[in-house]
């Protein structure tokens, strides 16, 4: 519908012609809030036509400041008479009962219409983004307007030792203060140790009892991002210290086995052998929760289907920020393409390109289609037949450019348990915006996370799901 207080009608002539003019668009694009508002003529080379329907299109304009502006139009025959004695809406209301042959549209092959150039180079995602929502905090705000697309070095080659490295460093360097700072916060001691062989990190929050016995401790067992070839708990203490210390538990940060060096299941088997053996220790599973954020995100998932597989006793509930959830490149989902250059934490997926994901499984590409890789793809129903999944969160920024493996995994895992898996969704956040501890929405999704796993772990989880 075209109808609208700020944005005039074309004209019935228009719109039987199919014709949008300069002016008509110019006028339309100067009522977005944008920074620099530009008339077609400055802009023609962005726009593009994109088939909806067999005769409605959508023409797409988008501003050097990556402003976008929607608008759908009906291309019919229409005779003069009912041009002449009917308005722009009459005639797209009356479009919908006609039955006359649309426009012919050109023949497209996904992912992308042959007449449409999508900003998916790197080049396109280095510019500051010019649509930031005034409600957000000012931190957040900033952050989305400097932008830290264009800086991750997301273009080298994973595959290239060398390339590797650097992305290695990069996220150290980036993260090691915002990690020593949520230490000197939120914990009271952190001392690195072994479980079943594999290097962990305790870290023990303020006010707690330090010397309690395994049986009394309630602990969250956190898997680090970093998409299973970076990241270490070293520097990613402010992603978890947040939730855990408010919700009282002591963390276990696994040090699993990273890829290419050590390809799955190596990193899978890593995760899994520290809860096992934990439960030797004598913690209780009903005492320890799982989290994880993007790739560890999705280990959480793939470690609760192996250990229902085993028959182990499943922790008191998994919680996931921005889950990482099917490794394969290829697979066209729409926020890849629909979000590229808008999550300024992860600007842009390639297609094709070498990836963290492939190092993963060192390119047998066949292992995409494991479940413990990709667990959007598990058959959740029957893995965890009668409602034997634990009490899940899933938290989800709008920016993400992987909202749409997110969401995936939520409505996979929601049939094997309706009403105990939840997602939260957080407008404007990017991917693990929980990082940015001190960001107001950061410190209202570890808050939620932390009352989550607070009443798992204590009992007050209602058999309704986690929602309540």
């Amino acid at each position: 519908k075209l109808k609208s207080r700020h944005i005039p009608e074309p004209s019935a002539r228009q719109i039987s012609a199919g014709i949008l003019s300069s002016t008509y668009t110019s006028s339309c694009v100067r009522r977005v809030d944008c920074l620099t508002p530009q008339p077609l003529a400055c802009i023609g080379i962005r726009a593009s036509v994109r088939v909806t329907s067999i005769n409605r299109f959508a023409l797409r304009i988008m501003h050097p400041c990556r402003c976008t502006m929607l608008l759908a139009l009906t291309l019919i025959a229409i005779t003069p008479p009912i041009a002449q004695a009917t308005g722009a809406r009459h005639l797209l209301q009356a479009s919908k009962s006609t039955k006359q042959t649309a426009a012919a549209a050109p023949a497209t092959a996904p992912p992308y219409p042959a007449n449409c150039t999508p900003p998916r180079t790197y080049e396109d995602i280095k510019k500051p983004f010019c649509t930031v929502p005034s409600y957000l905090s000012p931190g957040a705000r900033e952050y989305l307007a400097t932008s830290a697309a264009g800086k991750i070095p997301w273009t080298v080659d994973f595959s290239n030792k060398t390339g590797l490295e650097t992305l290695r460093r990069f996220y150290r360097d980036s993260s090691i203060n915002g990690s020593n700072a949520a230490k000197a916060v939120y914990l009271e001691s952190v001392r690195n140790d072994t479980v079943a062989g594999v290097p962990v990190v305790f870290g023990v929050p303020k006010g707690a009892d330090s010397d309690a016995k395994p049986a009394d401790t309630k602990l969250v067992l956190y898997f680090h991002g970093g998409g299973f070839a970076i990241g270490s708990c070293e520097y990613q203490w402010s992603t978890v210290a947040p939730t855990a210390a408010r919700a009282g538990l002591t963390t276990v940060c696994v040090e699993y086995r990273l890829a290419p060096e050590n390809p799955f299941p190596a990193g899978l088997n890593d995760a899994l052998a520290v809860y096992k053996g934990l439960l030797e220790q004598g913690y209780q599973a009903k005492n320890i929760v799982l989290l994880g954020d993007s790739a560890g995100g999705g280990m959480v998932a793939s470690v609760a289907i192996q250990l229902q597989r085993e028959g182990v006793q499943l922790p008191a509930a998994l919680g996931m920020f921005s889950p990482f959830a099917d490794a394969d490149p290829d697979i066209p989902f729409d926020t890849f393409y629909t979000l590229t250059g808008v999550d300024p934490l992860l600007p842009v997926s390639t297609p094709g390109a070498p990836t963290l994901g492939t190092a993963y499984v060192q390119g047998d590409l066949t292992k995409f289609q494991d479940p413990l890789v990709s667990p959007r793809r598990a058959d959740w129903a029957n893995i965890f037949a009668g409602g034997k999944l634990p009490p899940t969160l899933m938290q989800a920024g709008l920016r993400e450019n992987l909202l749409s493996q997110i969401v995936l995994l939520y409505h996979a895992m929601k049939a094997a348990a309706p009403g105990h898996v939840t997602i939260s969704p957080y407008d404007g956040m990017w991917h693990v915006w929980q990082a940015f501890f001190t960001l107001p929405e950061a410190e209202a999704a570890h808050k939620e996370m932390a009352d989550f796993f607070g009443m798992a772990v204590n009992g007050t989880m209602c058999s309704e799901g986690p929602e309540h």
